[in-house]
């Protein structure tokens, strides 16, 4: 856009104006039902009206989407306004300004309208108002305690794109198509889809098509594919199974490593880090790594009551027929068996019978572990036989 334009999202309502060093009056009835304040003349201001409320932070500030509250998707046309004609010099030192935060009833809203909850879990909603504020937050929860919310809803809340980095395709496939379910516009790339397919989903994160993107961290080692992202900042960053950055870690991904060096080009989007697993050393290495700013530590443990755990001996060749017996009880399924192999999952999973179980392994094409996942979801296999391509974080 020229200097002196205002482009109008259509989801959010944002008004992004550059008018050289000073910012004139705004007018848009539909968005915002009244005539807009004047705001100071800051050099590069970045204006974010949502109604019926205007904030604003200058070039040193915060993200300007940090408190945007959801308004009704509609198309709306550009808005032209004239720059101010005597505009008076920026501030030499960055600008306090006043800000208008999403408050609690519009996150409670959100919660109900958009994901059907009548309420936040234990823990959730401070991590959620910490996020939609824009801080950068490490958050260490168990598995089952919803930590995908916690990124989800303040993505909602701050509008634009949430980009999601996530290790597992089957995890990214579970999360995506759940969230598509609820009418939100989600997609991934990985190694699974097809050039066409991953191309397509690039031009609608450019046009502001989406909601939510879930890439694999070997994404950002694509040449170009970082530079894509940063030509729309998105408006959060969510790193899940965050412990694989650190070398510490039980589950240390090399490609993980890259985060921080690719990730600063997509600032200021907030980055929030999560994980159900973290000792204090790799929660510190995660910090550290990811480069995250004076960041929130939300930690909760790992430990769910509902869980206990047992350790049967048995030697290989025993091993197919303990299985089988344990899961003949039918209150035993849904279950995923996790096999040392590949070869171990297939013929553990031929044992167990086709009817029962199917196999689940990196070596199989991206089609048929799509298939298998999606009877898993579905009821039609009770149990996976699976190697750790299989993600433990599946909503079953």
């Amino acid at each position: 856009p020229s200097r002196d334009s205002v482009l109008i999202h259509p989801d959010r309502a944002r008004l992004c104006l550059r008018a050289g060093r000073g910012l004139q009056v705004v007018e848009e009835e539909p968005v915002i039902g009244r005539v807009a304040q004047v705001v100071g003349p800051i050099l590069g201001d970045v204006i974010r009206i949502g109604a019926p409320r205007v904030s604003h932070v200058g070039r040193h500030g915060d993200d300007p989407r940090r408190d945007l509250p959801p308004v009704p998707r509609r198309e709306l046309p550009p808005v032209r306004v004239a720059a101010a004609e005597h505009a008076e010099p920026p501030p030499s030192e960055p600008a306090q300004h006043s800000s208008t935060i999403t408050g609690a009833a519009d996150l409670h809203d959100l919660l109900r309208s958009r994901f059907g909850f009548p309420a936040f879990r234990p823990h959730q909603e401070a991590v959620c108002r910490a996020a939609t504020l824009g801080r950068d937050l490490l958050l260490v929860m168990p598995t089952g305690a919803g930590k995908s919310l916690c990124y989800q809803l303040p993505g909602l809340a701050r509008g634009g794109t949430t980009l999601v980095i996530s290790p597992l395709i089957a995890l990214m496939e579970d999360q995506s198509s759940r969230l598509t379910a609820l009418g939100l516009r989600s997609e991934r790339i990985h190694s699974g889809r097809g050039r066409a397919e991953s191309r397509q989903v690039c031009v609608d994160y450019l046009a502001g098509k989406l909601d939510f993107l879930f890439i694999a961290p070997e994404r950002l080692r694509v040449p170009g594919f970082p530079e894509m992202l940063a030509r729309r900042t998105p408006a959060l960053i969510a790193v899940d199974e965050a412990h694989c950055i650190s070398q510490w870690g039980h589950d240390f991904r090399p490609d993980y490593r890259m985060l921080g060096q690719r990730l600063p080009m997509l600032r200021p989007a907030p980055i929030i880090a999560l994980t159900a697993t973290a000792t204090p050393t790799v929660q510190d290495d995660i910090v550290a790594q990811l480069g995250l700013r004076d960041a929130g530590r939300f930690i909760h443990g790992f430990r769910r009551t509902n869980i206990a755990i047992e350790l049967l001996e048995r030697n290989p060749g025993e091993r197919a027929a303990a299985i089988r017996e344990l899961l003949s009880e039918p209150t035993r399924r849904p279950a995923i068996v996790y096999a040392a192999t590949r070869q171990s999952a297939e013929d553990l999973a031929r044992a167990l019978g086709p009817r029962l179980a199917a196999a689940y392994h990196a070596g199989m094409s991206s089609e048929d572990r799509d298939r298998v996942q999606a009877a898993f979801l579905a009821g039609q296999r009770e149990v996976i036989v699976a190697t750790t391509a299989f993600g433990m974080g599946i909503d079953k």
